[in-house]
């Protein structure tokens, strides 16, 4: 009888163990992506507004946030004139790391040019948008690059997988301004208005009422510019691509198409600027990385490449080792010569543990860390302190 209920007792006993085990995993993960990585690390703006009216909000980075009357889904218990706006935007790869944004589409590496959140409030409570409308978005930036798209984000606790993606309406704009747009000009003596070089001059988007030019022998005046507002808005349903064009310089609007990221959303939650990454002095790159400390139940991994505002998650290979594809067949496919980071984060007994390194991007590089210590202050510190 009693080498029954010993038995019993050891099996409840290894039982138990397995089940902590497991549970040591799931909480160590919940702390990593609760209370170090997370989208509250992320500043936040808020705005209050009026649903029913049309509005402008303009960020702290100088991006436009154009929000037109009756957008959201409200209830009757609802103040129409209460709403509350939230915007993040992030720039900075180091808030990648910090708000656990990783830049990859399906398994696709990603490159991103920003990325962005939007929340709206009533009374408290989360509200959506409305079914076929639309919050139209500008973002400025030094140089604009016509591959990015926008895309949408879909967030767990883990990571974010950024899909359903879509043009930035820079190029559509620029043809429609073209389109429905009339120039008007005076001029003394025969040319060749035919010429494509006078064209060009006439259809400059920054041509504007007074500007001159001498053609051939002929002294040219524009005296009117006018766009065909009611043709243009009856070719496109929104308000935003019309409103942009027609009003263009005026009223918060873009000066020039080459100098913002002009987009619009039709639901509310993460958005992100980015294009599918491709570069020539990619190849096929044998990145492995070792964490010296064998106590951790859980590692979370990660890959910054700060000039290329790429971060990319690890996971844990077959043989114990750490990479930065989905599977160990995969292949990892990285610039040559590009500066990157590698860092890896744990927990024990409530304790952060913590540790980074900068390297070189090689054909074959192996990276050991030991993880130390630390605090969720002191990681966002040596964060700071190590990555430009």
């Amino acid at each position: 009888m009693r080498k029954t209920i010993v038995i019993a007792l050891l099996l409840i006993l290894a039982f138990s163990s397995c089940k902590d085990g497991r549970n040591t995993i799931a909480e160590n993960k919940a702390k990593i992506f609760t209370e170090l990585y997370n989208q509250e690390n992320i500043e936040s703006e808020y705005f209050n507004i009026d649903a029913k009216t049309d509005t402008i909000l303009v960020t702290k980075k100088g991006s436009k946030y154009r929000i037109y009357a009756n957008s959201f889904q409200l209830k009757k218990e609802d103040s129409i004139n209460k709403i509350q706006v939230e915007i993040k935007e992030v720039f900075n790869p180091i808030d990648f790391i910090k708000g656990n944004l990783t830049t990859t589409s399906n398994n696709k590496l990603l490159s991103s040019g920003g990325m962005l959140l939007i929340t709206a409030y009533s009374n408290n409570k989360t509200i959506k948008l409305k079914d076929g409308k639309e919050i139209g978005i500008i973002i400025p930036t030094k140089k604009l690059d016509n591959e990015m798209l926008i895309f949408e984000g879909i967030k767990d606790s883990l990571s974010i997988n950024w899909i359903n993606q879509d043009s930035i309406l820079n190029n559509k704009l620029k043809s429609l301004e073209q389109s429905y747009k009339t120039i008007t000009y005076q001029f003394d003596n025969i040319a060749n208005f035919d010429d494509k070089v006078l064209g060009k001059w006439f259809w400059n988007p920054e041509r504007k009422i007074g500007d001159k030019i001498q053609f051939q022998k002929a002294n040219i005046l524009i005296i009117g510019i006018s766009r065909d507002t009611v043709k243009l808005k009856e070719s496109h349903n929104g308000l935003f691509i019309p409103e942009v064009i027609t009003k263009k310089g005026e009223n918060g609007f873009v000066e020039d198409f080459n100098t913002s990221y002009i987009f619009s959303v039709k639901k509310l939650g993460w958005a992100n600027i980015d294009k599918f990454f491709n570069d020539p002095k990619s190849e096929i790159v044998d990145l492995s990385l070792k964490v010296k400390n064998e106590d951790f139940s859980y590692v979370f991994t990660s890959l910054l490449l700060p000039n290329k505002n790429m971060y990319i998650p690890g996971y844990e290979r077959m043989d114990g080792s750490f990479g930065f594809t989905h599977n160990d067949a995969e292949d990892l496919i990285l610039p040559i010569g590009e500066k990157a980071y590698i860092m890896a984060t744990s927990y024990i007994d409530d304790l952060p543990y913590f540790d980074l390194i900068e390297f070189e991007i090689s054909s074959k590089k192996e990276i050991t860390l030991e993880l130390k210590q630390t605090t969720a202050m002191g990681l966002k510190n040596k964060l700071a302190e190590k990555i430009e």
